[in-house]
């Protein structure tokens, strides 16, 4: 396996995979690009009202973190081969959304409901029940070759809550945590995330 996962990335390439600016989409399937060009449907994509979340700074940071349940045989006095499984998952993507608008606030902060009211809109959160999830949220964004880098999350919710405020410089920018959740319909085969890297044009 590994072997052909070196062969697949190729050891000798030198890529730089530093996240910089870039942008969040809902509802965009890298594999629904099929053997057409994945870099034409961000791209679209991205000028699609109800895909596009908005840009993203420079500060957007993608995290995969496993834990293991050790269980050490009896008298052992270190961890050995063997005797740590892998538990559990944890998979975040954390940054600062530049582009809060109230069409999008919705979807980002996983409020769940929203009304119309004489003259606006209002937005509230209910407690209890499930979170209100992001389907296919993916960020986009180029390589320092010029190759473009892909991270999807197949079911997400931003459990980093809500802050709007005032900065010179950064109106309608809000940080964002969003944590992969795994698909319960589907089977535990991998950790709910798929890292797309396409090659410079």
């Amino acid at each position: 396996m590994r072997d052909s996962a070196w062969a697949i990335l190729g050891e000798g390439e030198q890529r730089s995979l530093q996240l910089g600016a870039g942008v969040l989409l809902e509802d965009f399937d890298p594999a629904g690009a099929g053997s057409g060009d994945l870099r034409e449907a961000v791209l679209q994509a991205r000028e699609d009202p109800e895909r596009r979340l908005g840009a993203t700074r420079e500060d957007t940071c993608f995290r995969v973190t496993p834990h293991l349940a050790e269980h050490p045989a009896e008298g052992r006095r270190c961890a050995a081969l063997g005797d740590s499984g892998l538990e559990r998952v944890e998979v975040r993507l954390t940054g600062t959304l530049l582009e809060v608008t109230p069409r999008n606030l919705l979807r980002l902060a996983c409020f769940g409901r929203a009304a119309r009211v004489p003259g606006g809109v209002r937005l509230d959160m209910p407690l209890g029940g499930p979170p209100v999830c992001l389907r296919n949220l993916c960020w986009a964004g180029d390589l320092s070759d010029g190759g473009l880098l892909v991270i999807q999350l197949p079911c997400a919710v931003n459990t980093g809550g809500i802050t709007l405020d005032s900065r010179p410089g950064e109106a309608g920018a809000m940080p964002f945590s969003f944590t992969a959740l795994a698909d319960p319909r589907a089977p535990e085969e991998t950790a709910p995330f798929a890292i797309w890297l396409m090659e410079a044009e």
